[in-house]
């Protein structure tokens, strides 16, 4: 009986001191790809953009983003720019290959109340 409750002991002090990842990555294990509806004058269509390698901007590791349309991009390729996640934290930023500005895409942190800047 003494011998149980100390291995029950030691299991419950190992599952109270375990830090899980608290979110998904949102790249899981292969590439990942999303269609957004793009516009402008000429009127509205979609676009796909897609994970590709990965690249080191500013001693981050970021996954490039690709898009199917050549014409929405300002580098040759499709390439439109990187991609980083804090899966601790549950933050996404972006890092544009145009202007070269890393922005807070997604917060997934956020509790009733806070506020986020939507836009760009």
């Amino acid at each position: 009986m003494k011998n149980t409750f100390t291995i029950l002991s030691v299991i419950l002090i190992a599952l109270n001191t375990i830090n899980a990842q608290p979110y998904q990555s949102l790249f899981g294990d292969s590439t990942v790809a999303w269609k957004i509806v793009t516009g402008n004058l000429g009127g509205t269509g979609t676009d796909l953009l897609y994970t590709s390698d990965d690249t080191i901007i500013n001693s981050f590791q970021y996954k490039k983003i690709i898009s199917s349309s050549s014409y929405v991009t300002c580098i040759s390729d499709g390439l439109h720019g990187g991609v980083r996640e804090d899966t601790l934290l549950g933050k996404v930023w972006y890092y544009s290959f145009c202007d070269t500005i890393e922005r807070l895409i997604m917060d997934i942190s956020l509790a009733v109340g806070d506020s986020f800047y939507l836009g760009y």
